[in-house]
């Protein structure tokens, strides 16, 4: 969430206080359009779970689109938890399929 909140980081993010980080990145993303992207969800602990659900929830009625990936195979049972929850009342979910050897190009 420090990438995230940059210099506005309430101070007492370093102690673990997902309460204060929840309630500053809502406001980061509370003042407009925003889209947000959260990739490898399936790596995340639980205190950042914890904030997802949370500036999910007071962000429901704002113009944010929060995008977040994770692989179901590599998934806990707290992550399935948060997106079950997640689905319940504000989430929609779209199953994506890995790409096959033709569909990767790579470039020099």
């Amino acid at each position: 969430w420090r990438e995230v909140l940059g210099d506005d980081e309430p101070a007492s993010s370093s102690g673990g206080d997902s309460f204060a980080v929840a309630q500053a990145v809502a406001r980061k993303f509370s003042s407009g359009r925003t889209v947000v992207v959260l990739d490898d969800l399936h790596r995340a602990d639980s205190a950042t779970l914890q904030i997802l659900r949370q500036v999910c929830s007071w962000l429901a009625d704002r113009p944010v689109l929060i995008l977040g990936g994770y692989r179901p195979s590599e998934a806990g049972v707290e992550l399935r938890g948060t997106v079950t929850a997640l689905l319940a009342h504000t989430a929609q979910s779209i199953e994506l399929g890995g790409l096959s050897d033709d569909g990767i190009q790579l470039v020099c």
